[in-house]
């Protein structure tokens, strides 16, 4: 399962050199809690995706669907 979800949100991290554990540290939260939301098992946080969103300067539907 793991790559299928989000995939532009994948590809974002990877562009900007993100990994879990820089993106735990951006969000606040364990690396665990962010391989989990991009695993889709657990819900992201509305200030999460819009602090994702300003990270990459994207938009929520290119991130996230």
């Amino acid at each position: 399962m793991e790559g299928k979800m989000f995939p532009n949100l994948r590809l974002e991290m990877k562009k900007h050199g993100d990994s879990v554990i820089s993106l735990s540290f951006f969000l606040n939260c364990s690396p665990t809690t962010v391989q989990r939301k991009l695993l889709g098992k657990r819900d992201w946080a509305i200030y999460d995706i819009d602090n994702l969103c300003k990270r990459y300067n994207k938009d929520y539907y290119y991130l996230f669907h």
